[in-house]
């Protein structure tokens, strides 16, 4: 699965890049899991493959084009998250319209409720991630890192 993290403050997301297999952690291999948007925004997005890469590819151009609902409604895990130039975070679940955060980060996939607490207890987003690919099985792989353009 998966573990993304962001952070207004720190103006970055960070995410692992394991592919697991369902719930276990059978690796299926690697890939990028966050993603630079034409309108500078960044975007990750954890669960169904399908979903995902539907949502990225969505957000990429600029969350203009339609919104990719059927690929959404067919997966039963996708979760997704922007973090804006304007120092953002917007969640996506299933709906078109997102969850504005209020909070200075936010962690979304399988190691999210471990990164949350290592954020909570004082670490910096790095190490919340770290944490969360140390602590969670569905975690792991190298770390990347992208950082908002400063406009």
């Amino acid at each position: 699965m998966t573990i993304v993290a962001c952070s207004k403050k720190e103006r970055k997301m960070i995410a692992d890049t394991l592919l697991a297999d369902g719930d276990c952690r059978v690796r299926s291999g690697y890939t990028d899991k966050i993603f630079r948007c034409s309108d500078g925004s960044l975007v990750g997005a954890a669960g169904d493959s399908d979903a995902c890469w539907a949502f990225i590819k969505w957000a990429q151009a600029g969350r203009t084009d339609e919104y990719p609902t059927e690929a959404l409604k067919e997966s039963d895990k996708f979760e997704a998250v922007i973090l804006t130039p304007a120092r953002e975070i917007l969640v996506y679940n299933s709906s078109k319209y997102p969850d504005p955060m209020i909070g200075d980060t936010f962690c979304i996939g399988a190691g999210s409720q471990f990164a949350m607490g290592a954020l909570y207890a004082g670490a910096s987003l790095e190490e919340a991630v770290k944490a969360a690919v140390a602590l969670s099985t569905l975690c792991g792989g190298k770390l990347t890192t992208l950082i908002l353009d400063k406009r």
